[in-house]
Order: structure tokens, then C-alpha cells, then sequence
């Protein structure tokens, strides 16, 4: 008689070939998952870098901004300029990716050959080379041959890579525009001149170099002009109030050392002095009735230090007949003004009893801009001295 049996052959011995094809492949798996969280790391530590190297060049090209546009520049001093602007932004972009660390490697190297200057248009389109003054500075961090060492991996060699390259880059643009008012809630304090200057004086001057008597002044090479005393507004001389109120001189030079408090801003907000676009032929800002001596020592004690400086308008332009000029309304504790237009100045030396400025980057994180807010710098049409943070566009 024939038994059949119901228990399945035994085949002793298959699982281990498959175990040990498996353990490859998964440990193949653990080094590629691994290294692939070590490169995403390492790339992320490169980008942080990039984006602090360039932010903190393009700070660099503002001032190189405002010289290259200032009136009478030769294409040798534009040259001059541009050359010296591009290298201090190159020297901080480098020093900046130094503070920094990716994939164990610390004190960055940022190659000059990897930082470039171009141009970012109103719509956010980017050139570079570019003819004239950039406006964007573009870095490329890296990890490889030529900066930094590869990065090297912890299970890829099984397989046969040691290492690999990677690279990040971005680029920061300078935006600005024409200043309209602060935010609600200050953060420090803004750094304005109580003085006010002729808007057609220094439009003027921004074309030509001359102030209103024709002659032309230069410190550092640059047009300079004298903004106090002012030609064309004798009695109070432009001086006025930052808060709404008369204002004595310690007031006033409080003001100048200090910066604006949150106090004064909402003293020139509740007076309907700002914002600017909802001022119209308003003569109502005042002016205070003389400027003394110390106030102007304190003034020149600033040479260096970029201010807000509000322009006005005048009562009377003094056309046709010059002796009619008004520089505001009212006599005495009684004169007012119309601010139009504030701009970036910075104080240079001047002779004795005198103020004197130079077209200069204001940057101001507090500041809200006319016309929808800031752009690219160099796309307005106009040159920008006031400035907003710059923005990270790439």
C-alpha cells in the first residue's frame, strides 16, 4: 500500500542567499539615505552662507550708488567709483560667508571669481554683465575643488563614491524709493535733519552741482552744498520742528544725536504733517525762528552720519522778480513751511557757523514708501537716496 505524506519537502538553506542579497541592498539603502540627509544639510548651511554673504554686500553698493549719480562726474570718476564700490561689496560678501559653516567645514572661503554684479529690473528680470551700476550682487558658495574641499560621504564609498560637489548662490538687490512716512511702530530711532531745504534749489544742484547763487563746492571729490545758512530762505533759515510743537534748541539737537522717538513721530502723525501724500499746498509745518550756534556744532559733529533731510516748497519761487522769493508763510514763532520731499544726505565738513551735505544713502528699515512701496534701485528714473532693506532675489 502506498503512504502519502502531507508535509512539504524541506529545502534547507534558501533563506540565507536571499538574507545576505537583502542586506546589501538595504544597507545600500541606509548609505544612500545617509549621505543624501548630509548633502541636503551641507546645502542648506552653503545657502544660509550665500544669503548673508550677499546681503551683506549689497549694503556696500549704496554709497557707490549715490557717488556714481551725483551731478559733474566724469567717466573717469564713475569708473573710480564703481571699481571701489564692487570691491568693498566683494570684501564684505567674502568676509561675511567666513562667519559661517557647512558640512563640518567652518570659516567659508567665498572665490572672488564666484561673486558677480549685474542688474535686477522692475520686474524682477536679471543681467549681468551690466553697462552701468548694478544694483544686485550674486555669490556662489561652494563645496569642491575649488573652495571648501569636497564634502565627503560616510557609507557611499561601499559603493564606490567618496565624495561629492555641491554649490549654492544668491543674489541681493538694493531697493529704495521716495519716502511717504514711518510704520506705526517704530523700531529705533530715524535720524532726521531739523532743517528744510529748497526742493527746486536742490533739484537744481542734483543736475548741475551749483547751489542757488551758482557756485559749485566738492568735499571728497564729490558736489557738496551748503543747506544752512540758506540762500534763499533769510529769518529762520529752514530751521523747524520734528514733533509737531515748537521745539528748543536742546529739542532740536536731541533730535540730531538721538533720532526721532516714537513720541515725535506721533506728534508729526496726529498734526497731519505725515504721511506726505496727503499733504497738498499745506503750509503748516513749523518753523522756529532761529538757529544757534551749538545746534550747528552739534550738526558738525555728524560729519559721516546719513540723515533724512525734508525739502519744501516754496510760498513764492521768487519768479519772475527774485526779491518776491518766500521761502514759507507767517513771520516770527508764526512761519511755516511745505514739505514735499525728503531725501538721504550725509553731513560733510563745512566752514565755521555753516551746515553742509552731500546727496548720501539713508537706509531705514522704518520707512514706507510712495508709489506702492520701494523697487529695484536704478529702475525709478530719478536717483534713490532713500533705501529700504535690501531683498533676496535669487
Amino acid at each position: 500500500m502506498q503512504i502519502v505524506s502531507n508535509r512539504a519537502e524541506q529545502r534547507p538553506g534558501a533563506v540565507a542567499p536571499l538574507v545576505a542579497l537583502l542586506i546589501v541592498f538595504l544597507l545600500g539603502m541606509v548609505a544612500f539615505g545617509v549621505d543624501i540627509g548630509w548633502m541636503v544639510l551641507t546645502k542648506s548651511e552653503l545657502k544660509n552662507a550665500a544669503d548673508s554673504a550677499a546681503l551683506a554686500g549689497v549694503k556696500s553698493l549704496m554709497d557707490g550708488y549715490v557717488q556714481y549719480n551725483m551731478p559733474n562726474q566724469t567717466s573717469a570718476q564713475q569708473a573710480a567709483t564703481l571699481a571701489t564700490a564692487t570691491t568693498n561689496a566683494s570684501n564684505q560678501a567674502v568676509s561675511f560667508a567666513g562667519y559661517h559653516t557647512a558640512g563640518g567645514v567652518s570659516n567659508l572661503v567665498l572665490n572672488t571669481s564666484d561673486i558677480q554684479f549685474g542688474f535686477t529690473d522692475a520686474s524682477g528680470n536679471y543681467t549681468s554683465p551690466y553697462s552701468g551700476f548694478p544694483n544686485t550682487i550674486k555669490v556662489t558658495l561652494r563645496r569642491d575643488s575649488t573652495a571648501n574641499g569636497s564634502l565627503n560621504l560616510f557609507f557611499a564609498p561601499v559603493l564606490g563614491m567618496n565624495d561629492t560637489n555641491l554649490t549654492a548662490s544668491a543674489a541681493a538687490t538694493m531697493y529704495g524709493g521716495t519716502f511717504n512716512n514711518f510704520q506705526t511702530n517704530v523700531v529705533g530711532a530715524p535720524k532726521i535733519l531739523p532743517l528744510t531745504y529748497d526742493v527746486n534749489a536742490w533739484n537744481t544742484f542734483m543736475t548741475t552741482g551749483l547751489d542757488p547763487d551758482g557756485n559749485a563746492s566738492t568735499s571728497g571729490g564729490y558736489p557738496a552744498i551748503q543747506v544752512y545758512p540758506s540762500i534763499k530762505s533769510p529769518g529762520n533759515f529752514g530751521l523747524i520742528s520734528l514733533d509737531g510743537a515748537h521745539a528748543g534748541e536742546s529739542f532740536s539737537s536731541a533730535w540730531v544725536t538721538n533720532g526721532l522717538a516714537q513720541s515725535d513721530i506721533n506728534g508729526l502723525t496726529n498734526n497731519g504733517l505725515i504721511p506726505l501724500s496727503s499733504r497738498a499746498n499745506a503750509w503748516n509745518w513749523i518753523g522756529e525762528t532761529g538757529m544757534k550756534s551749538s545746534l550747528v556744532a552739534t550738526i558738525e559733529s555728524e560729519a559721516g552720519t546719513s540723515f533724512l533731510m525734508p525739502l519744501f516748497t516754496p510760498f513764492n519761487a521768487g519768479v519772475p522778480l527774485p526779491s518776491d522769493y518766500s521761502a514759507g508763510t507767517g513771520v516770527g514763532k508764526n512761519y511755516y513751511f511745505n514739505p514735499v520731499e525728503w531725501v538721504g544726505v550725509t553731513i560733510v565738513p563745512a566752514p565755521s557757523g555753516g551746515v553742509m551735505v552731500q546727496p548720501g544713502p539713508y537706509l531705514d528699515p522704518n520707512v514706507v514708501f510712495s508709489g506702492g512701496g520701494p523697487v529695484p534701485v536704478g529702475t525709478s528714473g530719478s536717483t534713490i537716496t532713500v533705501f529700504a532693506s535690501p531683498k533676496l532675489t535669487q
